[in-house]
């Protein structure tokens, strides 16, 4: 093997900076911003500028690479074709930067994400929008795979190997370096060696590709022995799962989804991965694994449909179920698609999932106008029974239940979370406003989809639900100020039994020769001694009106008196303190102070 020399190298970062100088300018100022980032924690100034930056690497290597199929005997070269590229690409990622501050934290990261992974896609065919030649499509993509990968492994090493050295300064030689010095190092490393090393791989005669038939071993082995074979088993499982679905009558699982998704991209990456070597004599087995796998995954995609409209159905839309759906249509087009003409052009895969991602990141049609028109809908619908006025009072004082409450709270987490507070409706906005923590809280924090959240089910008097909260908590708290007994009472009984604990469900007072138990469904407190008496207690009343009156209920004058619902002897409760929560249809009691007056 040809090992590189260092004019080799400097040759190559010529032709890198002549071929690719605005992806290059682009990955120095995301590092250099970045950086600022780091050190001053002015995200909001900086932040989009470097979001807007690092998606302009891929971007304006695209713009190159369409250049350059555009005009492919000016190669390296500026032209008009080149330069008008260059403008759109800059007005895109201004106006990207531009619109960032408008957005909540998830949708920023949400949007970078989408066009990123359109920007890259769009690479993937980039210089092939007129040639329709197969195999030199294929070896540019492994080209540029490959370059990335390998790319990534040299990141990490040097990476590494760069920080040991610089923490090895102040041992050896007592020089204290800062921290961040460490940070900066990987920002240059990753957005300005990786973009030059991959660039640096970039095949620029076509000619050659086409007839270029090498076909990696490594490549082999990954895509037949391994990707194939654990494709082929999370199809038969997604089958067996199908059966079941069918036979049992359940919906199918929320996990389905990222099941469906992740067998879809390996299937297809091992059939774009096989591809070149199809037609051979020995693999003719890849057309039946082709051509299986499209027909097992449409009732796999069905699956996802079915779990998808069950989740809108329940918690309306969101971008994260928009991106499923779209996923799943896109992938059933495929299927078609491909099962109808086993040997159409590799190309339109992803050209159509470019499209697609393009296509649902704006307009009324797409991910998020869809999601807040949805959310919105659904908030007004859940306080439409509070009739809230425009001042952000409810008309009607009466509380949701758990579940609405909890719908409630999570739209508004989604509306101010992702589409920033100026989102919610009129009402709502002015129900958050009711609430004195609200007003402290600067702009940022206001667009924190839980603050905002907190803020309005506090303004509208209902009490705010958490994302994990899956069933009503709810506390109840009970205290009397005399803890003796009167001294008539004790007449008649011959034992008191004190009970005073933190009990787990059973307790027992010490010296007493009672064992005590609270069972949490039937909210019955028995009493067992050891020559057989039996005594049980019914607290659910009791519980009901500590669980209505809330924390507002102040003290009793005296203990409540319990008389037992079944006993074998005359037996009394006295009540002092009674403390725990109600979740869902079972009490868990936290202490208990109370006497037992019994009569034998």
């Amino acid at each position: 093997m040809k090992l590189p020399t260092f004019a080799g190298l400097t040759t190559a970062t010529r032709v890198v900076i002549t071929r690719f100088p605005e992806s290059l300018l682009a990955g120095v100022v995301s590092a250099i911003v970045a950086m600022f980032v780091v050190r001053g924690g002015h995200d909001e100034t900086f932040g989009p500028i470097w979001a807007a930056a690092g998606l302009a690497i891929p971007l304006f290597f695209v713009a190159a690479m369409l250049s350059e199929e555009l005009r492919p005997e000016r190669v390296g070269r500026f032209d008009r074709s080149r330069l008008l590229l260059d403008l759109l690409v800059c007005a895109a990622v201004v106006a990207f930067a531009l619109a960032w501050q408008g957005w909540g934290e998830y949708a920023r990261l949400h949007r970078l994400i989408q066009f990123a992974l359109a920007a890259l896609l769009c690479a993937a065919f980039a210089p092939f929008v007129r040639r329709h030649e197969a195999n030199a499509f294929w070896q540019w993509n492994r080209a540029l795979f490959v370059r990335f990968v390998v790319g990534g492994l040299f990141s990490v090493v040097l990476f590494g190997g760069l920080a040991i050295a610089i923490a090895a300064m102040k041992p050896l030689f007592g020089l204290q370096v800062p921290e961040r010095t460490i940070f900066d190092l990987w920002l240059t490393v990753v957005f300005v060696f990786q973009p030059t090393y991959v660039f640096a791989g970039v095949p620029r005669d076509f000619d050659a590709l086409a007839e270029d038939r090498d076909y990696p071993i490594v490549l082999r082995v990954f895509a037949q022995y391994l990707l194939v074979p654990l494709v082929a088993l999370y199809l038969v499982i997604l089958t067996v799962y199908l059966v079941k679905v069918l036979v049992t009558g359940q919906w199918p699982n929320g996990w389905i989804g990222w099941l469906v998704s992740s067998v879809s991209a390996a299937g297809l990456l091992a059939i774009l991965l096989v591809h070149p070597v199809r037609d051979r004599d020995e693999n003719r087995w890849i057309d039946t694994f082709t051509r299986w796998f499209f027909v097992l995954l449409l009732p796999a995609v069905g699956m996802l449909f079915a779990a998808i409209g069950k989740r809108i159905g329940q918690y309306g839309v969101t971008e994260e179920r928009y991106d499923l759906f779209a996923l799943a249509a896109w992938v059933t087009l495929v299927a078609v698609g491909y099962s109808w003409r086993r040997r159409a052009d590799i190309r339109w895969i992803p050209m159509s999932l470019c499209a697609v991602a393009l296509l649902t990141s704006f307009g009324p049609w797409g991910a998020y106008s869809v999601s807040r028109f949805d959310q919105t809908k659904r908030v007004l619908a859940l306080v439409a029974e509070l009739d809230v006025r425009p001042d952000g009072t409810p008309s009607n004082a009466a509380k949701l239940d758990f579940a609405a409450r909890k719908k409630l709270s999570d739209a508004v987490r989604y509306l101010a979370g992702t589409h920033g507070v100026a989102a919610l409706p009129a009402p709502l906005l002015a129900a958050a406003e009711r609430d004195p923590g609200w007003k402290a809280l600067s702009a940022k924090a206001r667009n924190d989809g839980e603050n905002a959240a907190q803020a309005v089910m506090a303004g509208l008097g209902q009490g705010y639900v958490t994302r994990w909260d899956t069933v009503e908590i709810r506390p109840f708290e009970f205290r009397a100020n005399n803890g003796a007994p009167e001294e008539e009472s004790l007449v008649g009984f011959t034992r008191l039994v004190r009970l005073k604990s933190f009990p787990a469900g059973e307790f027992g007072p010490e010296s007493s020769g009672v064992r005590v138990k609270f069972d949490s469904r039937s909210r019955l407190l028995t009493l067992e001694d050891q020559k057989g008496g039996r005594w049980t207690f019914a607290f659910d009343s009791l519980i009901a009106a500590a669980i209505e009156s809330g924390s507002t209920a102040g003290p009793l004058r005296s203990a409540v008196r319990l008389e037992p619902a079944s006993g074998t002897s005359r037996a009394r409760l006295l009540l002092r303190e009674l403390d725990g929560q109600q979740q869902a249809d079972t009490i868990a009691v936290d202490r208990l102070d109370a006497d037992v007056l019994l009569a034998k």
